[in-house]
């Protein structure tokens, strides 16, 4: 189940990534059946350093990659063993990264630069997209959609410490739940689409300490979801509608948020799919085969960019 920026479908796959395509009944992402993990000693050993976690869905692996502020290095590794459309990625203050195996209905967490799982939390009839670790501990899941071929309404699952069975929630303007982001408080935020006959951007909040998910209402909304990011009192929230590059920075007031900034990504080939923004720098994995990195908040033209097999869509940085 990938996140395409289509009109829902009843097919095998629907991605996180805006691509133009047609409904014709077929996965317009079709997965590549019997990639196998290169399990050599380099990629079994810790990795040092800060790296860049990348999802590649259509491949089903995720490699991860030498990180400096403003710069990516050489590949370090790749997951590849018994990923099923792995889409997107977190990481917690500890370094280890969680995957959310969309197609598996799985949420996989592996420690730092490593390629072995180290723990599975199981998600059933329902295909996780996109995951956020609380300042606490807790491990948010975001299921874009529920049962086979994607016929009902996703939701947020909550595992408390990261662990165990967890607490769903839904948002009444929510049907397909994509990427979500806690703020230093612990309140949670995540983006979707509206119900299927009417599929428009929506954006919602769950409140630390609340049992209540509520829709909150943006004067300017992107045309279609892409990732969320927090920084201070202030939520930024990608497009990845292909007309436009943009990152749309707001402010929060209730159950209303109000556009304060955009920034343009120039020479973006696509919208930016789950991009990570690590203080001076904004990295996003596009579509067309790279991940980029931009000043932020300035924008503008990238001042890196690393070529990568597939279609990438996730990313996270572990330190």
């Amino acid at each position: 189940m990938t996140m395409l920026a289509l009109p829902r479908c009843t097919f095998g796959a629907i991605t996180a990534v805006a691509i133009l395509a047609g409904c014709n009944g077929a996965a317009v992402q079709s997965a590549s059946p019997g990639l196998t993990a290169a399990y050599t000693k380099a990629q079994r050993k810790t990795s040092s350093g800060m790296l860049l976690y990348v999802s590649r869905p259509t491949e089903n692996a995720v490699s991860f990659y030498a990180y400096s502020p403003g710069s990516i290095g050489r590949e370090e590794g790749t997951i590849g063993s018994g990923l099923d459309e792995p889409q997107g990625l977190c990481s917690d203050k500890h370094g280890n990264v969680w995957v959310a195996n969309t197609n598996g209905e799985q949420v996989l967490e592996y420690a730092h630069g490593r390629t072995v799982v180290k723990k599975t939390l199981t998600t059933p009839k329902l295909y996780p997209a996109g995951c956020a670790v609380s300042p606490t501990g807790d491990l948010a899941v975001s299921s874009i959609c529920s049962y086979s071929s994607c016929r009902g309404a996703g939701n947020v699952l909550i595992f408390h410490n990261a662990t165990g069975n967890p607490q769903y929630y839904t948002c009444s303007s929510l049907y397909d739940y994509y990427f979500l982001a806690y703020d230093n408080q612990g309140d949670l935020y995540v983006d979707g689409l509206t119900s299927i006959s009417n599929s428009r951007f929506a954006f919602c909040e769950l409140p630390s300490g609340s049992g209540t998910m509520s829709p909150v209402s943006l004067n300017v909304a992107p045309l279609f979801p892409g990732s969320v990011q927090t920084q201070g009192k202030y939520v930024w929230i990608g497009d990845q509608d292909h007309r436009g590059h943009f990152v749309y920075k707001y402010k929060i007031a209730g159950s209303s948020a109000t556009k304060v900034a955009r920034i343009d990504l120039e020479k973006s080939r696509y919208g930016v799919g789950q991009f990570t923004i690590d203080g001076n720098y904004l990295i996003g994995p596009q579509a067309k085969g790279d991940a980029a990195v931009w000043n932020f908040p300035a924008g503008g033209n990238p001042v890196d960019r690393k070529k990568i097999t597939g279609e990438p869509l996730g990313s996270a940085i572990s330190k």
